[in-house]
C-alpha cells in the first residue's frame, strides 16, 4: 500500500511539472528580436509602422533608441511612400532580420524590394 501511494505522488508530480513547462515554453516570445552589443548586452530591436505623407514609413528601434526612421521606400529615387501598411512591414522585418545578421548597414536592393512587390 505504501508503494502506490509513493508512486501517486510521483504521478502527480510529474504531471504538475509538465503542466508548469508547458506554460513556460508557450510563454516564451518565438519571435524575440535581440541583438547582442559590442559589450555583451543583448539589445532588443523593435520595428513600427507609421502614416508618412500620403504612404507609410517604419521605424527600427534598437534598445529603445530609434536606429532607423524611414518615411521613404529605400534604394528608390526620390521621395516615394509606401503605398501600405503591408509594403512597409515586410520591408522593415527584412531591415530587422538583416540586423540581427549583423549585416550593417541593413541595405535594402532593388532585387528585394521587387522581390517583396514593393516594387516591379
Amino acid at each position: 500500500m505504501h508503494l502506490t501511494k509513493i508512486r501517486s505522488i510521483i504521478a502527480i508530480l510529474f504531471c504538475t511539472c509538465s503542466v508548469v513547462i508547458l506554460l513556460l515554453c508557450s510563454c516564451h516570445d518565438n519571435n524575440d528580436k535581440t541583438i547582442s552589443a559590442v559589450n555583451g548586452d543583448m539589445l532588443q530591436i523593435v520595428d513600427s509602422t507609421f502614416k508618412s505623407g500620403t504612404g507609410w514609413g517604419y521605424k527600427v528601434y534598437v534598445g529603445g533608441d530609434i536606429y532607423i526612421n524611414q518615411p521613404f521606400i529605400p534604394g528608390v529615387p526620390g521621395k516615394q511612400y509606401f503605398v501600405t501598411e503591408d509594403d512597409a512591414q515586410k520591408v522593415a522585418t527584412l531591415v530587422v532580420q538583416k540586423i540581427m545578421q549583423h549585416h550593417l548597414p541593413p541595405t535594402v536592393t532593388g532585387n528585394e524590394l521587387r522581390q517583396l512587390k514593393i516594387i516591379k
